[in-house]
């Protein structure tokens, strides 16, 4: 099986200015996992890394299948712009929002011409801003109204996905706060496109119900109406000292086997990703993938950051092997 791999957010340019780091980091990943369908490229607003856009497209085989995540994006406005979103109610921040993604199909053309084919299969947008922030209004009539715009853009044949957080549907603790699967499912549903759906995020479907159960209720929501294209694997914990309660914070997997990279609190593990696994229909999902990151950010080795990602594929593989 090949992996999309959410490697920016395990990479050491998240707290440092080193390129000598960065360079050896993606050299070291690359050569050690062989099962890469392509890596999730994070869209920061205006760039796709800190290095340059050209420093991650040159990183980028030309074989691969990637995708891009614009929740980066999305929340580096919402620090400066609490009604920043797709599906906000302020008109003028739902535009700003619209030029941002704006931003992002350029770069995605920019991408698929420097490899000369089609090099993203997917790009990952959310339904912010987060609704239970006071004074803020969000809506489906305004994410439907932004959905329909971005539809129209030249998008190369790729896939536009909702990638789902976690709403605060079941519980007032919440780490986003974006619409429910519910909605979500609602707005696509209501589309006749082959080319829209949703992508789910393990610890964000778990974290939502404090429940690893609905990660499955999740899957079956989304499969119920054909619209899961994608799935990726990411932790979270009860209570951790590093990795927080029921946080975001993208943990890797516990150890059910002789492994060296791990964390012993994860709720992520073998029967949990197995449970998952044979609720997915393997047949109409595009991809599967891993965003992990190793914590402390700052005294975490390139070792530690390459390890957790091919721990987690020789996990993952395992618990496919057993169903």
């Amino acid at each position: 099986m090949e992996y999309i791999i959410g490697a920016y957010t395990s990479a050491p340019s998240l707290v440092g200015e080193s390129k000598e780091n960065e360079t050896y980091f993606y050299e070291l990943l690359f050569d050690r996992l062989s099962d890469i369908k392509g890596l999730e490229i994070p869209f920061f607003g205006e760039s796709i890394h800190q290095f340059g856009d050209e420093y991650l497209i040159d990183l980028l085989n030309a074989d691969w299948n990637n995708v891009i995540t614009a929740i980066p994006a999305t929340f580096e406005a919402l620090k400066k712009n609490k009604h920043f979103g797709l599906a906000s109610d302020d008109e003028d921040s739902r535009k700003s929002a619209i030029k941002v993604h704006k931003k992002l199909n350029k770069i995605l053309q920019k991408i698929n011409d420097t490899k000369g084919r089609q090099a993203i299969s997917a790009v990952q947008i959310a339904t912010a801003p987060s609704v239970p922030k006071k004074d803020i209004s969000s809506s489906s009539e305004s994410f439907i109204k932004s959905f329909e715009e971005m539809l129209l853009w030249d998008w190369d044949g790729a896939d536009l996905l909702i990638e789902h957080c976690d709403s605060s549907q079941k519980n007032h603790l919440y780490q986003k706060g974006f619409f429910s699967i519910e909605k979500e499912v609602e707005i696509l549903d209501s589309f006749q496109d082959t080319n829209i759906g949703l992508v789910l995020n393990w610890a964000r479907s778990a974290i939502e119900g404090q429940d690893v159960n609905t990660v499955i209720e999740h899957i079956n929501i989304a499969q119920e109406k054909e619209l899961l294209k994608g799935f990726i694997f990411s932790g979270t914990c009860i209570n951790d000292k590093t990795y927080g309660n029921w946080s975001d914070s993208h943990m890797p997997f516990a150890n059910p086997y002789d492994i060296r990279h791990y964390e012993r609190n994860s709720l992520l593990n073998i029967p949990n990703a197995e449970h998952s696994l044979k609720a997915i229909d393997m047949n109409s999902v595009e991809y599967l993938g891993i965003k992990l990151q190793a914590l402390p950010q700052e005294s975490a080795t390139i070792y530690r950051r390459v390890g957790i990602n091919e721990d987690a594929v020789v996990l993952l593989n395992k618990a496919l092997n057993n169903l």
